[in-house]
């Protein structure tokens, strides 16, 4: 445990009666479901539980079991220990919808009522004993998943926030995609996005807004027009947009920007002989089994509204004095007067980041074990100032509450660094 972290809290309410039966099972070493497994249970139940005071108590449990290494926590997670697929999974339905703070963007828990704005299809043959890619559409999309990936039918029309305001929309898929990874067992490196018409600029602000969530995006007839001020946040991942014959300026103007920071972004345009399904089922191929790139070692982020934005090990918080109604599509939105960017370069020889920033306030460098060396000081450059050093400090807590919100077994961080920019 970190100098200074503060240990449980104390209790004063009655403990209710689950959570007695599961300290009892703790002193036991046997897991919930009958299992051997302890600390796939502790995790699980540690993810499940909405207090914080007894997420705490899981918590120590869990530190306690892997005897303070953060290094075996990581495995556990990644060999999927803490999950508990069903061989025939389905979104439940009828619970209380959602509410997302149109202020400020976070992922809500949709496990009661996932059924009432999504649809779930798994490929025939389907076994929770291997991972598959997942391909997310936001509204109706004519055309079938990859060949063996699961299909998660998004439909913001259905959500009282979510028809209306691009941040709830962005909320609802990202809590939906969260919510997913739990109920089927999904390769978190083969995540794909797809819309068509309308509710493709809304897959294109999701997608822009959280770039080291998706491998691929795919869309058809419509464009983000606002997307292009931020194009750089899609360098980490590859597109494919159709559009029908003839030329398509804002579809066109929207896939150049994008190509300005990768070559992994085309536009192909409609065969005239050949129906969609058909044509374009190579190319529906490619995107559903398109693979997350490993974290960079340069990353460029950009943002037009006042929420944070992340990419794999960065996140940054922008300058926001004031900002504006806007239309993505046809949802409401506000936009910052001014793009705030960040570029930051890590050269992990010497555990070193230099950043450069335009109207940013401060942003969180998160330790990758990969990446990082963490048992030397981090030394991070603003702006060309005199580098700023910080020790790093691996934690259990800080490993499991980012995955508890992200739940990306792919993207897993054991510390997090503050950086002010002056």
């Amino acid at each position: 445990m970190a100098p200074g972290r503060r240990g449980p809290s104390c209790v004063l309410n009655p403990v209710p009666a689950r959570f007695s039966l599961c300290l009892a099972l703790l002193v036991t070493g046997v897991a919930a479901d009958g299992g051997e497994d302890r600390l796939g249970s502790l995790i699980r139940w540690y993810l499940d539980e909405p207090t914080p005071v007894r997420r705490e108590k899981f918590l120590q449990s869990i530190e306690d079991t892997a005897g303070g290494d953060v290094r075996i926590i990581i495995k556990a997670l990644r060999d999927g220990r803490h999950f508990r697929h069903d061989d025939a999974p389905a979104l439940k339905k009828g619970g209380p919808a959602p509410v997302f703070s149109l202020k400020r963007p976070r992922l809500q828990p949709v496990g009661a009522s996932a059924g009432d704005f999504a649809q779930l299809v798994v490929p025939r043959g389907y076994t929770p004993k291997r991972a598959y890619p997942l391909m997310i559409d936001i509204g109706p999309v004519n055309l079938p998943p990859a060949d063996g990936a699961i299909l998660l039918r998004v439909l913001p029309e259905l959500h009282p926030q979510a028809r209306e305001h691009a941040w709830a929309a962005e909320g609802l898929v990202l809590s939906l995609l969260a919510h997913v990874m739990e109920v089927v067992h999904v390769d978190p490196d083969r995540v794909s996005l797809r819309a068509d018409g309308k509710p493709a600029a809304l897959a294109w602000y999701v997608a822009l807004h959280n770039p080291d969530r998706f491998a691929a995006v795919l869309t058809a007839r419509v464009a983000w027009k606002g997307g292009g001020a931020i194009a750089c946040n899609a360098a980490t991942f590859g597109s494919i947009g159709v559009r029908k014959h003839g030329s398509d300026r804002p579809l066109a103007s929207f896939f150049a920007a994008l190509r300005r920071h990768s070559a992994r972004h085309a536009i192909l345009e409609a065969s005239p002989e050949e129906p969609l399904h058909k044509w374009i089922a190579p190319y529906v191929e490619k995107v559903g089994n398109a693979a997350r790139v490993s974290a960079p070692t340069t990353l460029r982020l950009a943002t037009e509204r006042s929420a944070r934005v992340r990419s794999f090990w960065v996140r940054m918080s922008p300058r926001t004095p004031s900002t504006k109604p806007r239309r993505v599509g046809p949802w409401r939105d506000r936009a910052l007067a001014r793009t705030a960017t960040l570029t930051a370069t890590l050269d992990n020889t010497k555990n070193r980041i230099d950043v450069k920033t335009y109207r940013v306030t401060a942003f969180d460098i998160y330790i990758d074990a990969g990446l990082f060396d963490p048992s030397a000081p981090l030394r991070v450059s603003i702006n060309g100032s005199v580098p700023e050093s910080k020790l790093i400090y691996p934690e259990i807590a800080d490993l499991l509450e980012d995955y508890r919100v992200r739940r990306d077994t792919g993207l897993l961080f054991v510390d997090k660094l503050t950086f002010a920019v002056r």
